[in-house]
């Protein structure tokens, strides 16, 4: 899920860091389609990074909401 950070290395180790990892272990065992938490609350940077990993993700697999 994540959460807010003030430092950009905090934030995407936080947020990205474990959205990527989740990607990985999807890719590598074919995953049809995974869940994705987003936000729209919170500062801009949490909410930027968080569409930012949405669309990795929606690139990538199918994603539902």
């Amino acid at each position: 899920m994540g959460c807010p950070a003030n430092d950009v290395q905090e934030l995407n180790s936080i947020n990205k860091l474990p959205a990527q990892t989740m990607l990985k272990i999807a890719t590598d065992h074919q995953v049809k389609a995974m869940g994705f938490i987003g936000g729209i609350l919170g500062p801009k940077s949490f909410t930027t990074i968080k569409s930012e990993i949405i669309q990795m993700l929606q690139k990538k697999v199918q994603f539902r909401w």
